[in-house]
C-alpha cells in the first residue's frame, strides 16, 4: 500500500512544506530531505508500533509515496484522520454502521482489524456519506525504485490539515511507527 505525499516550496520561501493529506500530517523542513525526515518522525511517534516500518520513496513532481509494511496501521490513521475531520466520535460512527457498541469500529480505527477494500468503504461512507477509497496504479516512472501496483485512498478534499507540533499530534492521536528513509530512496530529496 502506498500513500501519497506532496512536498512543497513558495516562491520567496525558505523552506519545504509536506502534506499527507490522507492521515492528517503537514509538516516542514530546510530541505526536501529534512521535510521528508520530519514527516517521517510524526508518523514514528503517532504509530508507535514495534515492527512497523515505513520507507518515503520520491516520485514526480514533488510527490513521494509513503510505503508501510503493515497496512493496518495506516488505514487506521485514514479512519481516525476522516472521523475527527468530521466532528464524530468512534461511538457516532458505530451508531451510523449500525451497531450498538463502539468496540467493533473502534478495532478498525485502532489498528486491531484490518478491513477488506469493501468494508474500508463501508467504514468512509458511515464517517462521511459519498466517501470512498480510490485505487490507483503507480506508473513505473512515478514511483523509480518500484515497478509494483500501488493502492492508494485518495481522500483528497481540498482540506489541508495543519500539525502544529509533532509532540501535539502524538499526544492527539496513537498509531503508526518505525518509518525508515533509506539513503537511496532519499538521495533526490538531498537538495
Amino acid at each position: 500500500m502506498k500513500i501519497e505525499g506532496k512536498l512543497e516550496k513558495k516562491a520567496g520561501e525558505k523552506i519545504w512544506g509536506v502534506d499527507i493529506p490522507e492521515i492528517g500530517i503537514f509538516t516542514q523542513g530546510r530541505t526536501k530531505n529534512e521535510a521528508c525526515e520530519m514527516a517521517k518522525e510524526a508518523i514514528e511517534l503517532i504509530v508507535n508500533l514495534e515492527g512497523f516500518k515505513v520507507v518515503i520513496e520520491p516520485a514526480q513532481n514533488n510527490n513521494f509515496f509513503i510505503i508501510a509494511n503493515n497496512t493496518g496501521p495506516i488505514l487506521a490513521m485514514i479512519l481516525r484522520q476522516k472521523r475527527i475531520d468530521n466532528g464524530l466520535s468512534v461511538r457516532d460512527v458505530a451508531r451510523r454502521l449500525g451497531q450498538s457498541s463502539p468496540n467493533s469500529y473502534g478495532r478498525y480505527e485502532n489498528g486491531k482489524s484490518i478491513p477488506t477494500i469493501e468494508k474500508f468503504d463501508e467504514l468512509l461512507a458511515a464517517i462521511e456519506p459519498g466517501l470512498s477509497s480510490v485505487l490507483r496504479v503507480a506508473k513505473n516512472d512515478e514511483s523509480p525504485n518500484s515497478s509494483e501496483v500501488a493502492t492508494s485512498p485518495s481522500l483528497f478534499d481540498g482540506n489541508r490539515y495543519g500539525v502544529r507540533s509533532h509532540s501535539d499530534l502524538a499526544g492527539s492521536l496513537s498509531g503508526p511507527e518505525d518509518l525508515s528513509t533509506s539513503p537511496e530512496h532519499m538521495a533526490d530529496y538531498a537538495k
